[in-house]
């Protein structure tokens, strides 16, 4: 048999969600800084969901995503965290993270599950030229009720000056038709530009640009937080079936016990040949000596006789 997984979340989401419906900003501060904090914990990590399943398609596949009351399910944790070594000797194109995968050992197998990468945080986005409208929702995934018009790109400063702010004026239009403008941008100084996140009034929610202005076509994704649209998380998955692994911890012991054997045994002679070489050195020996041949009584008792009866004759004679 194998098993479906499914993607429950992450050690931290219940401080995210607060973070982002709190309206307290001390305490929205606080929920994120306990969660960079958690980051570099080793408990911290991925939940999955594992359900069972009795079909041969193969050790797992992912799930359909829907939640699942199975009898035959149970969560694992993956664990994903950060080190601080790892963050003073970052390269480029090397790991942000460290992993640790989960190990569910069983009688006949041994069954891994492991974070291959870096887990990627994806936004509800919406991409759009001047004029147009589109929905807000990450594409294959999920679409939201939420729409957005960009009505024209705006320039706040002189082109190629520090501090200078460019982006796209929109309107965003909620599920209960309430429109509220808002102006994402990008602000540009000595490092590069960098996106201005721009809280949403009257939402619980904020919208920031991603990458650049497109020069030409003033084309622009805006990125979006909303209480129908928290981040998602694309997280790959590794996972290996090692059947029958227990043989080899087995093979382990008994060639640890046979070499343990063989240590006792080798000292057993080293120590018989040691007493051997003493035995010698002091003027004993171990080779067989001769011991003389003692007649038998009734051999003894017979030739007495004759003796004696030839003593008789001579008498006689």
């Amino acid at each position: 048999f194998g098993y479906s997984i499914q993607f429950e979340g992450w050690t931290h989401d219940e401080k995210e969600k607060r973070s982002f419906t709190t309206e307290d900003a001390e305490e929205a501060s606080a929920l994120q800084k306990e969660i960079n904090d958690d980051w570099f914990k080793f408990e911290h990590g991925v939940k999955f969901r594992l359900t069972k399943i009795e079909r041969g398609e193969g050790v797992a596949h992912a799930d359909s995503g829907e939640p699942t009351s199975s009898p035959d399910s149970f969560l694992v944790l993956a664990n994903v965290f950060k080190s601080q070594n790892l963050m003073i000797n970052k390269q480029e194109n090397t790991p942000d993270t460290m992993r640790w995968p989960h190990i569910r050992r069983e009688p006949l197998r041994d069954f891994y599950l492991t974070i291959t990468s870096d887990p990627v945080r994806m936004l509800a986005r919406v991409t759009l030229r001047e004029g147009e409208t589109g929905s807000v929702g990450i594409p294959g995934l999920y679409m939201t009720d939420y729409k957005v018009r960009y009505k024209k790109f705006f320039m706040e400063g002189a082109p190629g000056q520090s501090g200078t702010v460019m982006g796209a004026e929109m309107e965003l239009t909620t599920p209960d038709g309430k429109v509220i403008p808002m102006k994402p941008g990008l602000k540009f100084d000595e490092h590069g530009p960098e996106p201005v996140n721009r809280e949403i009034p009257g939402v619980a929610g904020a919208v920031m640009l991603e990458g650049a202005v497109n020069a030409d076509t003033k084309e622009v994704t805006a990125q979006f937080v909303l209480p129908e649209a928290l981040p998602k998380w694309a997280v790959p998955v590794s996972v290996t079936n090692k059947p029958l692994i227990n043989l080899v911890w087995l093979g382990i012991i008994l060639m640890g016990l046979g070499t343990m054997i063989a240590m006792v045994r080798r000292t057993m002679e080293l120590r018989k040949g040691s007493l051997l070489v003493h035995a010698v050195s002091t003027g004993l020996s171990d080779e067989p000596i001769p011991a003389p041949v003692v007649a038998p009584v009734a051999a003894k008792v017979a030739s007495s006789k004759k003796a004696r009866k030839a003593k008789a004759n001579e008498a006689k004679t």
